[in-house]
């Protein structure tokens, strides 16, 4: 069952390197929650996390 787009725990497309900080719009990019992507916000580039779910 798929949570509702504005979800917490529901995922969004993150950029590995903000799109604020010179990252390409089709860039690295990696699924995140959106709580956790909304917190980075326009940070510097974050380093590779793993996740236990293979995409």
């Amino acid at each position: 069952m798929a949570l509702p787009p504005h979800h917490a725990r529901a995922f969004t497309l993150d950029h590995v390197v903000p799109i604020a900080r010179a990252g390409q719009l089709h860039g690295e990019t990696r699924p995140a929650h959106r709580e956790c992507n909304s917190s980075r916000g326009k940070g510097r580039k974050t380093k590779q996390t793993t996740t236990l779910i293979e995409w």
